[in-house]
């Protein structure tokens, strides 16, 4: 079965609602959490590989990066009450969305491609996935990062070399995770959390096949559907929470 982008964003977009759902505090069951969780990994190389048409195709990456931004800002409220966190309900990053996370993949693709050699974009993806990692914090960096650049810099290489590279990358993070946790005591329920939540980054690789057989075609426009499907999710879940 062939795929163009729009059935591509029609997966990706369901399998981003599986993810948000999983982690908004509505699941308690860990195993039908983590499982979600996984099948929601399946959007990060989706909607890398449309950011990466995106950048290629659009007629001006200006008027694209702030359409995207403008998301990432409509979506930060209603995401903050959705996960805000009793313990610390003042978290800055409570307001670092999904869509604020795919504004950087799309700004940081647009910059690695105006470093003029090897050196200069090697700096840009250190610098990027550095800051946004540790100094700011955007919900799945490093790992939507990596895999956006993966998928940008592979673009023209064959696909199983992107499949491996990506394979490779939520194999290690998975395996050290888990070993992690079978050899570290540790009491504190977020670095649990975090690790079963890296652990579920294998399901990045269930989008590969879908990625293979992507035929390049664009199919129906949903340009409505793409920029107000997760801020209306945000706001039905938080909906939910209110009448809960």
């Amino acid at each position: 079965m062939k795929f163009n982008s729009f059935k591509i964003k029609i997966i990706a977009f369901l399998c981003l609602t599986a993810y948000t759902v999983a982690y908004s505090g509505f699941i308690s069951n860990p195993i039908l959490k983590y499982s979600l969780g996984t099948i929601g990994c399946v959007c990060i190389p989706l909607f890398s590989l449309l950011i990466d048409e995106a950048v290629d195709k659009t007629r001006s990456i200006n008027k694209l990066m702030l359409k995207s931004l403008l998301v990432a800002v409509i979506s930060a409220f209603p995401y903050r009450f959705v996960f805000m966190s009793k313990d610390d309900p003042g978290d800055i990053h409570l307001f670092y969305s999904l869509a604020l996370t795919s504004f950087v993949c799309l700004a940081s693709v647009y910059m690695y491609d105006k470093m003029k050699n090897k050196f200069q974009r090697i700096f840009c993806v250190g610098f990027i996935v550095i800051i946004t990692t540790f100094l700011i914090g955007l919900e799945l960096c490093p790992h939507a990062l990596i895999i956006m650049f993966i998928m940008h810099i592979c673009k023209e290489k064959k696909f199983y070399e992107k499949a491996y590279y990506i394979t490779s990358y939520v194999a290690v993070i998975a395996v050290v995770c888990f070993v992690f946790l079978k050899m570290v005591k540790i009491d504190n329920a977020t670095y649990i959390n975090e690790c079963y939540q890296n652990m579920t980054l294998l399901g990045c690789i269930l989008a590969l096949p879908i990625i293979k057989n992507y035929n390049g075609e664009k199919g129906p426009s949903c340009k409505i559907l793409s920029y107000s499907y997760y801020t209306a999710l945000l706001v039905v879940l938080l909906v939910l929470k209110l009448t809960a």
